[in-house]
């Protein structure tokens, strides 16, 4: 073998190992586009029909960055939202949207964001997530988006 093939040899593998990775641990990225105007649509779910079931769902919520949604509860109330910023730059947040829910707008530099709205309990929620920010002395208005399935509380 030549010295050349040596290297392609070993480039291809490294590839096909990232490859395998990606397609058997699928992560998790999620979000759709919206565009600007547009409200996304999320749904509500039948109530889930016994404990056992209720017992083995897992809710989930998903963000894109630069946020990462620390904790959440999804209440009878609203919904309750504990944002990080993992940008590496400071960021203000303005408004925080949850579909099927409603919205709060901000002018404080807080982290938990509580959005109220009326659900039934030991229904399932699901809605899209629409975070609208800016970044420290800038006017340009930036927006990350994602999903939350929960049980209501």
């Amino acid at each position: 073998m030549k010295k050349g093939q040596t290297t392609l040899i070993i480039v291809l593998m490294i590839i096909v190992i990232i490859l395998l990775v990606v397609i058997v641990l699928k992560p998790k990225i999620t979000g759709n586009v919206i565009k600007e105007g547009e409200e996304s649509q999320g749904t509500i779910l039948n109530p889930i029909n016994s404990n056992e079931e209720q017992k083995n769902y897992v809710g989930s919520v998903q963000i894109n960055p630069p946020f990462y949604i620390n904790a959440w509860k999804v209440g009878t109330t609203g919904i309750k939202l504990e944002l990080m910023n993992t940008g590496g730059e400071p960021l203000k947040i303005t408004k925080v949207f949850i579909s099927n829910c409603g919205e709060v707008s901000t002018t404080s530099e807080q982290n938990i964001f509580s959005i109220p709205c009326l659900l039934s309990k030991g229904s399932v929620f699901t809605g899209n997530i629409k975070i609208e920010y800016s970044k420290i002395g800038s006017s340009v208005k930036l927006s990350s988006i994602g999903t939350i399935s929960n049980i209501v509380e």
